[in-house]
């Protein structure tokens, strides 16, 4: 088996930066490992929750092969002691590195712009070299023992996909001089205790005088309510799926005992996602749950599929909670989003991103694909079905034939009024609900064109087709909110972001700057929100204790 063959084929590519072999050696001086050989894995914790658990089954075939061959996990998390926390509690490894900086790029290079899933690498310390890497989809005691056996080192990045895969992105300094600055309106540090260690904020929600986020390491909705002056916030609860959610759609016909260990490990997970009030007593947030059965009639391959649902959770009663799995029978859809779905009180009216192409199997779309470029598809939960479909995939996008790819989208309602972008293309549509194939109204928050993009058409019908254009989409409408006046947006442009206001005919009437930086800290800038009545945007940053929301 060639390692660094089959893991040059992969789409997960990891490969050491040449003249970096002190680099190497110096970050790793601290393992008090006696072997020359080290056995690591990089990990970016929770960032795909169902690989961390197939870390430890490739751990236990490693040791029966090398029992005496230390391993070393790289836990990439900026928040040191959820980390530490986190590790403890699922992982046992010789040696961790608690990597809050991803120093681990000044040796090593990706063909994502971070690494997305655990890399399991094997490392010569003595030559400073990494030996092989990559995502190993296929491990088996074949794997196993050519991993053990390997000596040959892994090219150079640069040797080999370089050429291909580039994200050194460009940047842009915001000319604070020409735009008025975002007042703050509050700042306030999200408050902790025994119950309540943040890890992350993750898909942040303000709604109905609450804050409810995804804590990353913790996989659980956090809820905290606000103060009627939104000065002060306290700890509500912390919601996730119960176990006879968790394993609803686990198939009768799996015997416990194939999927109970790996419900343990956490390579069986249910996964939180986003979260939002309904009204003031009640949480709705969206779940991946695991959906597993057997995929041929012997019983010897056990498929494992996501189940998107939403769980309803009334605040003051426990038992009235309920789980609506998200079943659309809607032929135009192939791809369901439950990440940042929207509910309309008003309508009644759930609305998820259903993309009609993710990622083409043939690496091209046909003109057909186009037909109907809808964005969300509009769910009546009374009715268990889809009852509309709306928005507009941008022209951009159509025009370069990356179908859904890039695409960024948001919506957001006012009684009957429906905002939609696509968040590429800079367009912002308006509907009435009464009328989806038509919109009232179009919002232009910045241009875009075909000469913004260098076309390689050599490279049609393969991936890198798709991947030429990740540094040429800088410009994204981040989110969008509507009222009874206006319509808000909250944009990236050139590395600067805004907001912006336009009245009801879509006309521009306000530009603010938010910051970027606030007291030396990076925000990150997360989104729009409505709090008695007017726009705020939402940001957060984490000073190494706590983690605080600034609202402009």
């Amino acid at each position: 088996m060639d390692l660094n063959k089959t893991a040059n084929e992969g789409y997960h590519k990891i490969a050491q930066i040449e003249g970096t072999e002190d680099l190497l050696r110096d970050y790793f001086s601290e393992i008090s490992n006696p072997n020359d050989t080290l056995y690591v894995f990089l990990c970016p914790l929770m960032f795909a929750p169902r690989m961390d658990g197939v870390m430890p089954i490739v751990q236990e075939m490693l040791y029966c092969k090398n029992p005496n061959n230390p391993m070393v996990l790289i836990a990439s998390f900026q928040n040191e002691d959820a980390a530490k926390k986190y590790v403890e509690n699922k992982f046992f490894f010789d040696e961790v590195i608690y990597d809050t900086d991803k120093s681990y790029k000044s040796f090593l290079a990706f063909s994502t712009e971070d690494p997305r899933v655990p890399l399991l690498m094997k490392i010569d310390l003595k030559s400073g070299r990494l030996l092989t890497g990559g995502d190993w989809n296929k491990i088996s005691p074949d794997f196993i023992n050519a991993f053990v056996n390997h000596t040959e080192p892994m090219p150079f990045y640069g040797e080999v996909w370089s050429e291909k895969i580039n994200f050194n992105h460009s940047t842009s300094e915001c000319e604070n001089e020409s735009f008025k600055k975002a007042e703050i309106f509050r700042k306030i540090i999200i408050p902790l205790d025994e119950d309540t260690f943040i890890s992350n904020v993750d898909f942040p929600d303000i709604s109905n005088g609450y804050l409810s986020f995804a804590d990353e390491l913790d996989n659980a909705i956090y809820l905290y309510s606000f103060d009627e002056k939104y000065e002060n916030m306290s700890f509500t609860g912390k919601y996730k799926p119960n176990e006879t959610e968790e394993t609803a759609y686990i198939s009768n016909d799996i015997d416990e005992k194939y999927y109970i260990e790996d419900l343990k490990r956490g390579y069986i997970i249910a996964m939180c996602l986003t979260s939002t009030m309904k009204d003031t007593e009640t949480i709705l947030f969206s779940v991946s749950l695991p959906n597993l059965f057997y995929e041929d009639e012997s019983k010897r391959s056990i498929a494992y599929y996501n189940k998107a649902a939403i769980i309803s959770q009334n605040l003051n009663d426990d038992k009235d909670r309920k789980l609506m799995p998200l079943e659309f029978n809607n032929d135009l859809t192939q791809f369901i989003s439950h990440e940042n779905f929207h509910y309309s009180s008003e309508l009644e009216k759930y609305f998820f991103i259903t993309l009609k192409d993710r990622v083409p199997s043939s690496m091209s779309f046909e003109k057909k694909s186009y037909d109907n470029p809808l964005l969300f598809s509009i769910y009546d939960e009374k009715e268990n079905a889809v009852v509309g479909s709306i928005g507009q995939l941008g022209q951009i996008n159509m025009d370069l034939n990356v179908g859904w790819i890039y695409v960024y989208p948001r919506i957001s309602t006012f009684g009957n009024i429906i905002a939609v972008s696509d968040g590429n293309s800079g367009e912002v549509l308006v509907y009435d609900y009464e009328n989806l194939k038509e919109p009232l109204y179009k919002t232009k928050v910045f241009d875009v064109s075909l000469s913004d993009f260098e076309i390689d058409s050599s490279l049609i019908g393969t991936e890198e087709y798709f991947l030429q254009f990740q540094d040429d989409f800088k410009n994204y409408v981040l989110d969008v909110e509507i009222d009874s006046k206006n319509l808000y947006t909250l944009s990236l442009e050139d590395g600067c972001y805004f907001k912006k206001i336009y009245n009801k005919k879509g006309k521009l009437k306000k530009t603010l700057l938010i910051p970027s930086v606030y007291n030396s800290y990076q925000l990150e800038i997360s989104g729009l929100c409505k709090i008695n009545g007017k726009i705020h945007v939402m940001a957060f940053y984490f000073d190494g204790d706590n983690h605080t929301i600034v609202l402009f």
